[in-house]
C-alpha cells in the first residue's frame, strides 16, 4: 500500500512497473523503487534493458539486477559502469543484463540553452521546476567539482559492508561530462534519494577520449553549460 501511495505522488501507476515499450515513449516508466531496492533489498531483474525502446533523445538512471553497477541512458546509448575489485568498467553491452530501478523516458518540448552562471543543484532545480513537477534533464559541461559512485552490491545510501562498499570518485576540475536523469519534486524513496529532487548520472569524456559513467552524488559545472530540459507525460 505505502508504494501504491508513493507512486501515486508521481502520477504512476503500479502497472509501470511491469511494463516495457518496444519504442521510445514520453510517458515516465517506472521499473522498482529506491526504496524498496536500496534498504529494503530487493534487487531483482525487473526488466531485459534489450527490450527497451531507446531513440536519441531517451533518458534513463537506474541500477543493475543485484545493485551490480549503474545504468545510464543517453544519445541513444546505454552505459553499464560496473566496479569489480573496484576498477571501474564502462561497457554499452546490454544483452544479457537486467534492471532492478531503472526511470526512463523520451521528453517532448526539449528546450535548450547555454548557462551565463556556475551550474549546482539549486541553479538547476529552479530552472528544472519550471516545466512542472517531473522534467527531464540533459546538461553537458565543463566540471567544476564532481563526485560519483558506482554499486557494487549495495548503495552508500543504504546499507554496506566492506565486501560491497561502492566505487567513490572525485571527476578532475576541466574535464567534460554529460548529465542525465530526472528532477522530480516530493519523490523521495521511489525516483530519487530522500532529500534531493535528482537523480542524476554522469556519462564522463576521460583525457584518452573514451567514456566513463556513475551515479551522481555531488555537482558544480562551470558557466557555459548547454542546459536541456524536457517535459515528461504520466
Amino acid at each position: 500500500m505505502r508504494r501504491a501511495r508513493d507512486l501515486a505522488k508521481l502520477g504512476l501507476t503500479a502497472a509501470l512497473l511491469g511494463s516495457c515499450s518496444s519504442t521510445p515513449s514520453p510517458v515516465l516508466q517506472q521499473f522498482g523503487g529506491m526504496r524498496e531496492v536500496m534498504r529494503e533489498g530487493h534487487v531483482e531483474g525487473r526488466v531485459r534493458l534489450a527490450d527497451l525502446g531507446v531513440g536519441p533523445s531517451t533518458i534513463g538512471v537506474g541500477a543493475l539486477e543485484g545493485l551490480a553497477g549503474e545504468i545510464t541512458i543517453a544519445g541513444g546509448e546505454v552505459h553499464l559502469a560496473t566496479a569489480v575489485d573496484l576498477v571501474l568498467r564502462d561497457s554499452t553491452d546490454v544483452a544479457s543484463h537486467r534492471a532492478t530501478l531503472l526511470s526512463i523516458a523520451t521528453p517532448r518540448d526539449l528546450s535548450s540553452e547555454k548557462s551565463a552562471t556556475p551550474l549546482d543543484d539549486t541553479t538547476l532545480a529552479r530552472r528544472a521546476a519550471e516545466f512542472g513537477p517531473l522534467a527531464a534533464v540533459d546538461v553537458v559541461g565543463t566540471v567544476e567539482h564532481l563526485e560519483l559512485h558506482v554499486t557494487r552490491g549495495a548503495c552508500p545510501h543504504g546499507v554496506t559492508t566492506p565486501a560491497t562498499a561502492p566505487l567513490t570518485r572525485s571527476v578532475a576540475t576541466g574535464t567534460t561530462v554529460q548529465l542525465v536523469g530526472f528532477y522530480a519534486e516530493n519523490a523521495g524513496g521511489v525516483l530519487t534519494h530522500h532529500g534531493t529532487a535528482f537523480h542524476l548520472h554522469a556519462i564522463v569524456t576521460e583525457s584518452d577520449g573514451t567514456h566513463t559513467s556513475g551515479h551522481v552524488d555531488a555537482f558544480s559545472l562551470r558557466e557555459g553549460a548547454l542546459v536541456r530540459l524536457g517535459r515528461i507525460e504520466r
